[in-house]
């Protein structure tokens, strides 16, 4: 057996030369000739897998253009409201309130293009 073109079957038969176990011997060699068989289902399993993987990349890119498109459109805040615990927005501004808790303060927007 030539170590330097079949490797794999070559250090298989040194193995079972130095005292492996015969049955782990012949797990090893079924294994290979599963690998040597099975190439045309691989190539489908990565062509499939790369497949996904640019359906997930355009429909990234997709949703990265979309969020660009909607900041574009955003200008600068048009009112100011603040928030309760509850979720509630009240006291509506034309003007922002620096004294007032900024985390509490939610900026309202117009969209430009419509």
């Amino acid at each position: 057996m030539e170590q330097n073109s079949n490797p794999i079957e070559y250090l298989i038969e040194f193995a079972w030369a130095n005292g492996a176990d015969r049955f782990v011997v012949n797990n090893a060699k079924d294994e290979l000739k599963k690998l040597k068989e099975n190439p045309k289902e691989w190539v489908e399993e990565v062509y499939r897998a790369n497949e996904f993987a640019v359906e997930q990349t355009n429909e990234y890119l997709d949703i990265s253009k979309q969020m660009q498109d909607l900041k574009d459109s955003l200008g600068k805040p048009v009112a100011w409201a603040t928030i309760n615990d509850r979720g509630d927005l009240f006291d509506l501004r034309l003007q922002n309130n620096p004294y007032l808790d900024q985390n509490k303060t939610i900026s309202l927007y117009r969209i430009n293009n419509i």
